[in-house]
């Protein structure tokens, strides 16, 4: 390998940045075109439709039908219950995860009192259920 010396014969080491450079500017070019498409796909509102999913382990189920009933895995419940059950599964030791089931027709403030009911309780995993289309 060749290297370069000064008029007094001593070694010039410098680094040359530029090809560094050039491929740290095609990082950030690539960066920017695949976050904005990301963000554009994230920002659809198009529920309770959802072309894809996946399926994820909850510990509870919380449906709120289009009468603006709760359910628990299935049985009625209402927020006196769902909190006590809520804190039973986090004095046994589970952290306790939801996936909130709104009817497409359910009122949206019964959406955010389960939001806010299930925030209050500290549970940090809520996922909303989708189904896809046919």
């Amino acid at each position: 390998m060749a290297s370069k010396t000064d008029d007094n014969g001593e070694v010039l080491s410098d680094i040359n940045v530029t090809p560094l450079v050039d491929v740290m500017l095609v990082l950030l070019v690539v960066m920017m075109v695949t976050a904005s498409a990301v963000v554009t796909k994230a920002m659809s509102v198009d529920l309770p439709t959802g072309r894809t999913g996946t399926s994820t382990p909850q510990s509870l189920t919380v449906t709120i039908t289009e009468d603006g009933n709760w359910l628990l895995d299935e049985r009625p419940t209402n927020a006196g219950d769902l909190r006590a059950n809520l804190r039973e599964r986090r004095q046994n030791g589970f952290e306790p995860q939801a996936l909130i089931a709104a009817a497409g027709q359910a009122r949206h403030q019964s959406v955010v009192e389960v939001l806010d009911l299930l925030r209050e309780e500290q549970v940090t995993h809520v996922a909303v259920g989708v189904t896809p289309p046919r």
